[in-house]
């Protein structure tokens, strides 16, 4: 299902979870959508067909659904620039075969959680991409826990614009993934 580029208005209608076997959402570049997620998405009937979900450039607010954890076949989620507020949910990193999330440019607090680390670095060995540049995240001691350091296949990570990280000691990550990551961003805040 692709809608992008138009000019809807409104929450995302909550009928679209009787869309059986839906394997894409674009919803993106609609800056009139918008709500919260977790009405639409629970229950919904393509828990197990979603591939993709791009719902980004909207005006979605709220939290990010721990439900999201639940959408077994997801493999990229983009739900950048709209206006999501609280934690990052670590069940985030259940998500069997997930390959990116890309959470920038919203209002996001606290820290990246060390479970989506540890959870994906034992569950998942096709993930590459996190984004979650641009939010309010303020971490711990250091913005990249550990755990995130072990995740195998992991080339972008990409935490900039985060103001407080800039303020924290920089973690030290092993060569080996200092030098599979790709972005400068990374080497900014770790101690490569």
């Amino acid at each position: 299902l692709i809608l992008d580029n138009n000019s809807f208005t409104g929450p995302i209608p909550f009928t679209f979870r009787f869309l059986k076997s839906l394997r894409e959402l674009f919803l993106t570049n609609n800056p009139y959508v918008n709500g919260k997620l977790d009405g639409f998405m629970l229950n919904g009937g393509w828990k197990d067909s979603l591939h993709e979900m791009r719902l980004y450039n909207n005006s979605l607010a709220g939290p990010l659904p721990t439900e999201l954890g639940e959408l077994t076949s997801l493999r990229k989620l983009d739900l950048s620039n709209n206006e999501f507020t609280n934690e990052i949910p670590t069940q985030l990193g259940a998500v069997p075969g997930i390959e990116e999330i890309i959470l920038r440019g919203n209002q996001l607090v606290g820290g990246i959680p060390p479970e989506l680390g540890s959870t994906l670095q034992e569950s998942n060995f096709d993930f590459k991409v996190l984004d979650v540049s641009g939010n309010a995240l303020t971490g711990t001691d250091t913005p990249i826990p550990t755990e995130l350091a072990r995740i195998p296949r992991l080339q972008e990570l990409k935490i900039f614009d985060n103001p407080q990280f800039e303020t924290l000691k920089k973690p030290k990550v092993s060569k080996f993934l200092c030098n599979r990551v790709t972005t400068q961003a990374f080497a900014m805040y770790t101690d490569c």
